[in-house]
């Protein structure tokens, strides 16, 4: 990995820690609506993070958690229970930054509550800073092995699928760049 993206990594990872600080900061003043939208920020950005380290490229400017785990293929080793607080989690960043969608939305918080929004997001963030951690460490020839895969295309999404993964790319996405940087060869069908 490049040392611009290590950077990039470190930086999403060390905003992800700010704002889990600043979700503990709004549950002491009982701003409990902010606990939510800080968690879904933290966990938003540790994804970030993973997405540096695993595709080596800046993240799109998406905040919904769970396209952010599809894209990066994170989703396959969520949990059940992680899938669920991803999904639990997701409208929380909406409900507090638009009123009206709080209005037809109307979510009880109280102290109980975001004390368990806290305690689960520090869970996540935890784990994906593991696998961050274990990716990093895994040796570069490892990591950069040539794959075999077969691309698809189509005006509203890519594909690649290699024998350790499907990956959806979407248009903005540099396909090409991805192909030379993971060394892959072309085939006509799936592994």
């Amino acid at each position: 990995m490049c040392s611009c993206m290590k950077a990039e990594v470190k930086h999403w990872t060390d905003t992800s820690d700010y704002d889990l600080e600043t979700a503990k900061a709004m549950l002491l003043t009982s701003r409990y609506q902010y606990v939510g939208l800080m968690c879904h920020q933290s966990i938003e950005k540790i994804f970030k993070a993973y997405w540096c380290n695993r595709l080596e490229n800046i993240p799109l400017k998406i905040h919904c958690l769970s396209k952010l785990a599809a894209r990066v293929n994170l989703n396959a080793n969520l949990s059940e229970k992680q899938m669920k607080f991803i999904n639990n989690l997701e409208p929380m960043n909406i409900e507090a930054r638009y009123p009206s969608y709080k209005e037809d939305h109307p979510k009880e918080y109280n102290k109980a509550t975001c004390e368990h929004l806290i305690k689960e997001t520090i869970e996540l963030q935890q784990w994906i800073k593991e696998v961050i951690h274990t990716e990093k460490n895994k040796s570069s020839e490892e990591k950069h092995a040539p794959l075999r895969f077969i691309y698809l295309y189509s005006d509203y999404y890519r594909t690649i699928y290699s024998a350790d993964n499907i990956v959806s790319f979407y248009p903005e996405d540099n396909i090409l760049q991805f192909i030379h940087r993971h060394k892959m060869d072309f085939f006509s069908k799936p592994p």
